[in-house]
């Protein structure tokens, strides 16, 4: 039960940096990159690179709780 829980709060840390990393490439993207096809292939390309980097930090910052659950 108590990985469950444990995976769930990873779960959640994962969409939560998931989002502001989105955020934050919105906002750039919007600012600075002109609307045209080849920066549609750059957004999937970034994307691609947002899911795991979110997934990497989250199981870090996570690190420490994981001590508490065990």
């Amino acid at each position: 039960m108590k990985k469950i829980i444990a995976n769930l709060i990873l779960l959640l840390f994962s969409v939560v940096i998931f989002i502001t990393l989105w955020k934050i490439m919105q906002y750039f993207f919007n600012a600075f990159v002109p609307f045209n096809p080849m920066t549609e292939l750059i957004s999937f390309v970034v994307i691609v690179i947002i899911i795991p980097t979110s997934m990497i930090l989250a199981d870090i910052s996570f690190r420490p709780f994981q001590k508490s659950f065990k």
